[in-house]
C-alpha cells in the first residue's frame, strides 16, 4: 500500500461536514506510521509461538504547525471541542478530501502555544478507527 502524501489536510465531522481545512498546510517533519499493536505472541511451554491477530494494520499521523493564525486556531478548538479529546471519531483527509480516513486524537488533550504575535503552533497525534 502507498503512503498517502499529505497535501491538503480537512478535518470533517461524522457525517462529512467539513469542520476544520487549515489556511496552512503542516510542518514538512509529519510523521506517518503504520501500527500493528494488534497482533499478539504467546509461547508455549515447549517452545511453539501462537500467533494471534485482534486487529490489523492501523495507521497513524503526528501533525504539527508552527504558524497557525488566529482563525486557524479558533476552527482547530472547534474540532477539539466536538471530539471531547478522545470519545469521538472524525474524518481526517491528507489529500483535500480525495481520501478520508476515520480518527482518533490519541491525546486526551491539545495544547496551543503562542509562537509570535497571533501565531500559534499546535501538534495534533490521530489514529486510524478500525
Amino acid at each position: 500500500m502507498a503512503v498517502t502524501a499529505i497535501t491538503s489536510v480537512i478535518f470533517y465531522n461524522q457525517s462529512a461536514s467539513a469542520l476544520w481545512t487549515p489556511t496552512v498546510q503542516p510542518d514538512m517533519n509529519a510523521g506517518y506510521a503504520r501500527d500493528y499493536a494488534g497482533v499478539i505472541s504467546n509461547q508455549a511451554f515447549g517452545g511453539e509461538i501462537y500467533t494471534v491477530e485482534k486487529y490489523g494494520l492501523r495507521k497513524g499521523w503526528n501533525l504539527n504547525w508552527s504558524f497557525l493564525g488566529g482563525t486557524d486556531r479558533d476552527n482547530a478548538d472547534t474540532l477539539i471541542a466536538y471530539t471531547k479529546g478522545r470519545l469521538n471519531w472524525f474524518k481526517f483527509s491528507p489529500d483535500g478530501g480525495t481520501t478520508k480516513f476515520d480518527v482518533y486524537f490519541t491525546v486526551d488533550s491539545l495544547e496551543f502555544k503562542e509562537v509570535a504575535y497571533r501565531a500559534y503552533s499546535l501538534a495534533i497525534p490521530i489514529i486510524e478507527k478500525l
